[in-house]
């Protein structure tokens, strides 16, 4: 599977997110939760950026060092067509395998 450009850190504060989501659709929401899942959210937002940017300042630091050419560097930084890495279930279990998600899109469609 492909290297992830975002940190464990970073995941799990998106776990912790998706948790308080969860648990506030079934509760009232009151303003002090909705205050921390606002500062969550930014937080994750803004270590999510710097992470990617790590990412691709490193990848530019490999092809520099490597002599290879900066054209393909920067083709990698495009965006694209990307596959769907996960995707959640009927249960909200995450879905990780291509024959995994094709199956749940079959399921649903």
């Amino acid at each position: 599977m492909k290297d992830s450009k975002l940190s464990t850190e970073t995941r799990i504060l998106m776990k912790k997110r998706r948790m308080m989501k969860k648990t506030e659709v079934n509760n009232n929401r009151d303003i002090r939760n909705n205050i921390e899942y606002a500062e969550l959210d930014k937080t994750i937002k803004k270590k999510a950026r710097e992470d990617i940017r790590k990412q691709n300042m490193k990848k530019i630091a490999e092809t520099i060092e490597n002599g290879k050419s900066m054209k393909r560097a920067k083709r990698s930084f495009q965006l694209g067509q990307d596959r769907m890495l996960t995707l959640l279930d009927k249960d909200e279990n995450e879905l990780t395998t291509q024959n995994q998600i094709l199956e749940r899109v079959e399921e649903f469609y």
